[in-house]
């Protein structure tokens, strides 16, 4: 008997220090479970912060791509806007294009038409000096007829007196001298109407001479109006040229390629 509880002592023993192994891997193995379940609950809070943070992020994000949205339809709305003015400028300008073509066209034919027009004065001028130059002679020869009939006057007045003298002298003579005075009533009489004709060639001349002093002053009138006529005309040819000059179609033309240009630089972007 002695000897069996020995064996069952020992062998108590033996499963008293196997189970005291057990139980010191088990709480071994629970300790290392508790330390794995602080570690998994430590990973799962820093896990969840950094989701936390991930969804503040993607919040943030959002928000962010929400404004740049809204910017990019600010952007859209004022390129549209800036396509529209662009739209209007170009229409505007092709309007001035051709408003300032047909400008050119007009000053181009209102110049050539003051090119002829100075031609047909500098015609109008030459023949009206030559008018005044032709009247001038003319006064010159009136005053020339003017002072012969002068002459023709006093010769008639001389003559006058002389049968006036001759008839004198015939009454004197008597019977004798009666053929004598008839000559000299005849002579008297050839006196009295040169005279006459005189004074009429004198009254006629003076006449001539008012009108053509008169004509000669209205051609010197002429002459300078056509002169200041000429001198506008040309000043408004200057200015017509310098229409012209000023007036470049392909610098309008260049402006309207322009938006194409920009267009393209904004489609680079």
């Amino acid at each position: 008997m002695p000897g069996e509880f020995r064996t069952l002592a020992d062998a108590m023993n033996h499963a008293t220090m196997a189970l005291s192994r057990i139980a010191s891997g088990a709480a071994k193995t629970a300790d290392e479970v508790a330390h794995s379940a602080s570690d998994l609950a430590s990973a799962s809070r820093q896990i969840s912060a950094s989701a936390g943070e991930v969804a503040d992020a993607v919040e943030e994000v959002s928000h962010g791509a929400e404004s740049q949205v809204a910017q990019l339809r600010q952007v859209n709305e004022a390129l549209d806007g800036i396509r529209t003015r662009g739209d209007n400028l170009v229409g505007g300008a092709q309007e001035v294009h051709g408003l300032a073509s047909a400008i050119e066209a007009e000053a181009e034919a209102k110049r050539i038409e003051i090119d002829r027009a100075l031609k047909i004065l500098f015609d109008v001028r030459t023949i009206v000096e030559q008018a005044a130059a032709q009247v001038r002679e003319l006064n010159i020869s009136a005053s020339e007829i003017n002072k012969f009939v002068v002459s023709v006057s006093r010769i008639a007045e001389q003559t006058n007196l002389l049968s006036l003298n001759a008839a004198i002298e015939a009454a004197r003579a008597g019977e004798a001298g009666r053929g004598f005075s008839v000559v000299a009533g005849e002579v008297r009489k050839l006196a009295d109407q040169t005279q006459a004709a005189a004074d009429d060639v004198v009254k006629m001349t003076d006449s001539v001479t008012t009108r053509v002093s008169a004509t000669s002053k209205a051609m010197e009138q002429g002459v300078s109006q056509v002169g200041e006529i000429e001198r506008v005309s040309r000043e408004l040819d200057s200015a017509l040229s310098t229409i012209l000059r000023s007036i470049q179609p392909p610098r309008i033309s260049d402006w309207l390629r322009a938006p194409p240009r920009v267009t393209r630089r904004r489609q680079c972007r």
